[in-house]
């Protein structure tokens, strides 16, 4: 492989989940030219990354959304020479993007909806990590790979950005610091915001100092909601950064408490403590965080789980328990004994974790 392509542009965790396939690629094929197309959001997260010879954007629910974008889009990939393409994502679309490319070599899923556009085919097996799915389209062709965790590189412009806005809270060198992230595309896959209230009141009176409360900026209201019930001792910072400002801010935190979305992977790529609230989804669908410092709070005897892939837009059965009956000191314990982990690990594995650099004050 000279020049290898991979086209994922499905959600942010689930390009998060691909950096593994981008790191073996580079480990195994050293001179290889290694270049990405995703979306917009997911061309902000892998920005810095120094194994992507170039990141390309296809902005396929707005400005590229229509077929003829699709076949420009395909026409100028065309011209790079790819050899290889990797498919991850199993949308038609992709796959359609993929077979434009006119590479030689096109992997993907058997179970991809444009399968037929692939040269070479891998079974998608539901019962593996999303991380280790992904890498069997390079195992493939080259043998046994192993996992390895997802990765992500935020600069120290990002680190500065996120160091200048909370410069309050960055000057005390003591008291733990957790991140919220309460929101997720799916309005199903939410815990509701007076738990996360509880949960984050319930951490501020165990001796946590500060409560970082992160999202979008369609989350700044439902943020601003969960702030005002917690108390002076949380900070809103939904929509004040980008999603790689946001990953350096996790880096700089004692542990995240979120829903199955987007920042519980920035905070798995960081090597941060990771509580997970499972609602709808379940953990065995293979898209958990990857890594040991990963705790999943869920009713596992609920039997209306899992009701979606995703999670619908409502409760199909219009009582929502799989979350509701979660009580928020289940969740704070979870975050209190990850942090007690922490320390055991820094002193065992400390390979496990990525230290962010130092305030500069």
């Amino acid at each position: 492989m000279k020049k290898v392509l991979i086209i994922q542009t499905a959600f942010l965790g689930d390009v998060i989940l691909t950096t593994p396939l981008i790191k073996k690629i580079k480990k195994k094929y050293e001179d290889v030219e290694i270049s990405f197309v995703a979306t917009p959001s997911g061309k902000s997260i892998l920005t810095g990354n120094p194994r992507l010879k170039q990141i390309i954007s296809f902005d396929k629910h707005k400005t590229e959304s229509s077929f003829r974008a699709l076949f420009k889009k395909g026409k100028q990939l065309r011209k790079e020479n790819f050899d290889t393409v990797f498919l991850p994502h199993r949308s038609f679309r992709s796959s359609l993007l993929g077979f434009l490319t006119r590479a030689p070599k096109r992997i993907g899923y058997y179970e991809s909806a444009g399968s037929f556009f692939h040269t070479d085919r891998v079974v998608w097996n539901k019962n593996k990590h999303e991380v280790e799915r992904i890498l069997d389209l390079l195992e493939h062709i080259d043998g046994t790979t192993e996992p390895c965790s997802p990765e992500l590189f935020p600069s120290q412009e990002d680190y500065r950005k996120v160091y200048a806005e909370l410069k309050d809270i960055y000057r005390e060198p003591f008291g733990w610091k957790v991140v919220l992230a309460p929101g997720s595309t799916w309005a199903t896959k939410r815990y509701p915001p007076i738990y996360f209230a509880e949960v984050g009141t319930l951490l501020l009176e165990a001796g946590v100092r500060y409560i970082l409360i992160i999202g979008g900026k369609r989350d700044r209201r439902l943020c601003q909601e969960i702030k005002e019930q917690i108390g002076d001792n949380a900070i809103n910072v939904a929509g004040k950064f980008t999603p790689l400002q946001s990953t350096a801010l996790i880096s700089a935190c004692s542990v995240l408490v979120g829903n199955d979305s987007a920042p519980a992977h920035m905070a798995s790529a960081m090597g941060i403590p990771t509580v997970v609230i499972y609602g709808p989804t379940v953990p065995g669908f293979g898209f958990k965080p990857f890594g040991k410092l990963t705790r999943v709070v869920e009713l596992k005897e609920l039997r209306c789980r899992p009701c979606s892939s995703h999670g619908p837009r409502v409760c199909p059965l219009g009582h929502h328990m799989c979350l509701r009956n979660i009580q928020p000191a289940k969740v704070a314990d979870a975050a209190l004994d990850l942090i007690a982990k922490k320390f055991f690990y820094l002193r065992t594995s400390p390979e496990l974790f990525k230290f962010p650099p130092p305030p500069p004050y």
